[in-house]
């Protein structure tokens, strides 16, 4: 191929690029026309109590270190982000090969679908699609929505996002659960606090998670420690896999 040809091709190639996504250079940021800046935003599952060492966010009051059964769930209290789910829903895709060997993929994949639902519950326009299973390890803009284990920085989970500035939306969405952490899964009926001593069950945290892809923020005042967007979690709780009055006038709140 002459070299002409090659250079001909690449200007092509650059100017339907630019035509769609804008100009992209090394120092500037990712934007797309009639969709405006990529922004990313990352949001923390803390562990409660916290460790001394780890940098936390504000807490009013000494933490609580155990479990505690749900008193008034009833609250009707939210916070949003400022996004919002594609019309068209979310397609996340499961890295298998990181879950825990002691939660089979039958296991996880049934958690993750129960979290989605309690959510399309609450507000039938959200959807999600289950893509299948994916190789990819780490968290990073790459066109999937990734669930896997691996870094979450000390905390239980994280839930980075990538949504447009100027229409709200999600781009994309990927959820890490801590790998250094001990995991299981228990039925929800079994009580709020009777989950598996000494670990984290995988679908309490996933339904928060999962609110954060919907558009509501953490919550850290101890009123609203009943709710499933409460920022903090503990071990054997079970309570998050159900929502309470907030999560759900929330959901229906933001959802497209």
């Amino acid at each position: 191929m002459k070299l002409s040809y090659k250079i001909a091709i690449s200007a092509l190639v650059l100017a339907v690029f630019v035509s769609v996504y804008g100009l992209i250079t090394p120092n500037q940021p990712v934007v797309a026309k009639d969709k405006g800046v990529l922004k990313e935003v990352v949001k923390i599952h803390y562990k409660l109590p916290f460790d001394k060492n780890y940098k936390k966010p504000p807490f009013p009051g000494k933490p609580v270190v155990a479990c505690q059964e749900t008193t008034n769930d009833n609250v009707n209290y939210w916070g949003e982000i400022g996004w919002q789910m594609p019309n068209e829903g979310l397609t996340y895709q499961i890295n298998y090969k990181t879950v825990p060997g002691n939660i089979s993929d039958a296991d996880f994949q049934q958690a993750i679908t129960n979290s989605v639902n309690t959510w399309k519950q609450a507000a039938t326009s959200l959807e999600w699609i289950d893509g299948g299973s994916t190789d990819v390890k780490k968290s990073r803009y790459d066109g999937v929505n990734l669930i896997a284990f691996g870094s979450a920085s000390g905390a239980i989970a994280v839930a980075r996002t990538w949504y447009w500035t100027g229409t709200g939306e999600i781009a994309e969405s990927d959820i890490i659960f801590s790998k250094n952490l001990d995991w299981s899964i228990t039925d929800p009926n079994a009580g709020d606090c009777a989950g598996v001593d000494r670990t984290y069950d995988v679908q309490n945290i996933a339904t928060h998670e999962f609110g954060h892809q919907v558009g509501l923020n953490d919550l850290y005042d101890k009123a609203y420690q009943d709710l499933t967007m409460y920022g903090y979690g503990t071990m054997a709780e079970l309570k998050k896999d159900s929502l309470g009055t907030g999560d759900i006038n929330g959901a229906i709140s933001v959802a497209p």
